[in-house]
């Protein structure tokens, strides 16, 4: 069961209706992440992993998503078509040319991602942003343990490999940024722990 569920989820249509089904609307999420890029003005927000694009958001001055599945980022051009601050890249999030963004001001979002990196991964990813001038970097990623049976089950059924604590996130993360926020976020039947960090001066 888990591998057809698996399957399903690289296709759009699908992708977005179990996740709705599982976290509604995302709307504390896409609100906590909104809050603290936008304090920041960052000129440009880069979405590591964006899926099909749910946090896009029409005030940013501009926004590049970046996802490996093809589908994902067709589905999320002809959803934005008509924002000229949207743009959507086809590429792998570990060794996309972040270089050539290096002289812009940028706010990170990285949500639901991390749990489909392994460490070696996320310090790869790592190295290559701090090499930016990144203001912010907004992370909402799930918990192993959280309260309740079916928040429980929807861990389980997660296709993540890397679901870590709250104190690991936090460990990986502060060897590179400085942990600006925490907050646990609630969305449908899903709990995510958020996290703000700016890179270390």
């Amino acid at each position: 069961m888990k591998l057809d569920i698996l399957r399903i989820l690289d296709y759009p249509f699908w992708f977005n209706l179990i996740r709705y089904i599982i976290t509604g609307s995302q709307q504390s999420m896409k609100d906590y992440v909104y809050k603290w890029l936008s304090s920041e003005s960052p000129h440009l927000v880069l979405d590591i992993g964006c899926g099909t694009g749910d946090f896009f958001d029409k005030r940013y001055k501009e926004y590049i998503g970046i996802d490996i599945n093809q589908k994902f980022i067709s589905f999320a051009e002809k959803k934005y078509k008509k924002f000229k601050n949207a743009n959507f890249v086809v590429g792998d999030v570990l060794f996309y040319k972040y270089g050539n963004l290096r002289r812009r001001k940028i706010g990170i979002i990285l949500v639901s991602m991390m749990h489909h990196l392994s460490d070696e991964e996320l310090f790869l990813l790592f190295d290559n942003l701090k090499k930016l001038n990144v203001v912010s970097l907004v992370v909402c990623d799930i918990i192993p343990n959280p309260k309740g049976l079916l928040k429980k089950l929807m861990v389980a059924l997660d296709r993540g490999a890397y679901i870590r604590s709250e104190e690991r996130k936090i460990e990986i993360l502060k060897n590179y940024f400085e942990i600006v926020d925490t907050k646990m976020l609630k969305a449908g039947l899903a709990v995510q722990c958020g996290i703000v960090c700016r890179l270390k001066k």
